[in-house]
């Protein structure tokens, strides 16, 4: 391949198909006590030597530590923290991590490894997900040396994307009858001021604030001013917005990949930089094991529950679009859906809070 700074990969038949070993789990943004750290993972059954291994958060230095003699046994981490690289990260700051091998006389044969993410809450990691294979994700909880507790979720959460709108004839755009649906399920009102949807290009407005069980609907277009998409989107969905409960704002200019795409919900996160953080993340796309209804079908994608992670199929079913109307916890009218529900992932993240949902899930088995 060719990299962004003219390094080629001189091991063809060690392409990135191939990585044996992963950048796994990092923290940034530590806590007083504690120090900042990368983890790198083995997935392999062979131990594997890092004497020629390469780490490096800086595009311009590619070399900056050498791990040196040493090796990664199999299926097993190494943790290398601050102390031992000789450099911490910038707090509150997004963050790229290569890892690359070079030859014996020193010169790069790949980039092996590319970790990117954005900015993180202090005290928080983040790791892939499924371990040592997803994308990077925000963690539950720090596990250095072992495998990753499964993501945060939340505690704000998409809960339903409407990414391909069915075509409605009569001259009707139907990537303006898209949305995406917030959900606030905790205690608090929550000022979502300058949060960003990415993916989508949306910000929302200064001054919205969603209380305890409210919903937050976003649009392609502003519902206050362009009276005639919103007549429209009202026709077509099947909702008044006027007397909706729900708060409808917009407009976006990054229409949703009818195909899939990463969405990432980013609140305000660090005081000391002002980048914003990931709330929640959704990794959708339109070809099974993915719900394929909402691929034009007329259904959009809907949440399982707001304590499913979004980046997960089995956390979503398709449905009729319902936009501010959500109903984000387990019920029975979505028991017709909980067939293609991999019990196995959802145990993997489990958690007390929602144990109950998991044992309910078994009994529609």
């Amino acid at each position: 391949f060719q990299a962004e700074d003219g390094i080629r990969d001189r091991s063809p038949s060690r392409g990135l198909g191939d990585v044996y070993k992963r950048q796994n789990e990092v923290l940034t943004d530590s806590e007083s006590g504690n120090i900042d750290f990368v983890e790198l993972y083995n997935p392999t059954g062979s131990s594997v030597v890092t004497t020629q291994w390469y780490l490096s958060d800086d595009q311009a230095n590619y070399f900056k530590f050498q791990i040196g003699p040493s090796l990664i046994s199999a299926n097993q981490y190494m943790v290398l923290d601050e102390s031992f690289l000789g450099f911490s990260f910038s707090n509150g700051m997004p963050v790229d991590l290569w890892l690359i091998e070079v030859d014996g006389s020193g010169q790069p044969l790949r980039f092996v490894d590319h970790f990117s993410f954005t900015a993180s809450p202090q005290g928080e990691s983040v790791g892939r997900w499924p371990n040592g294979t997803g994308e990077p994700s925000p963690l539950a909880s720090q596990t250095p040396f072992a495998l990753n507790s499964g993501p945060r979720v939340g505690p704000l959460v998409v809960t339903e994307v409407h990414y391909h709108p069915a075509d409605p004839g009569n001259g009707i755009d139907e990537d303006l009858l898209e949305f995406a649906e917030i959900f606030n399920p905790d205690l608090g009102t929550i000022d979502l001021s300058g949060w960003e949807i990415e993916g989508l290009d949306a910000v929302i407005p200064a001054g919205t604030m969603l209380g305890p069980g409210q919903v937050l609907v976003v649009l392609p277009f502003d519902p206050y001013s362009d009276s005639d998409s919103l007549a429209d989107f009202e026709s077509v969905v099947g909702v008044d917005v006027s007397s909706s409960s729900a708060h409808f704002v917009g407009g976006y200019s990054g229409l949703m990949d009818d195909h899939g795409e990463p969405l990432e919900l980013r609140r305000a996160g660090s005081l000391l930089t002002g980048e914003l953080v990931t709330e929640d993340q959704i990794f959708f796309d339109d070809e099974s094991p993915w719900p394929t209804l909402p691929d034009g079908g007329g259904s959009s994608l809907h949440r399982v529950s707001t304590q499913f992670w979004g980046g997960n199929y089995n956390s979503w079913y398709g449905a009729a679009p319902t936009p501010g109307s959500t109903r984000p916890v387990m019920s029975g009218d979505i028991s017709q859906n909980l067939a293609s529900v991999s019990y196995t992932h959802l145990r993997a993240h489990e958690t007390d809070s929602y144990r109950g949902c998991r044992l309910l899930l078994e009994k529609k088995k």
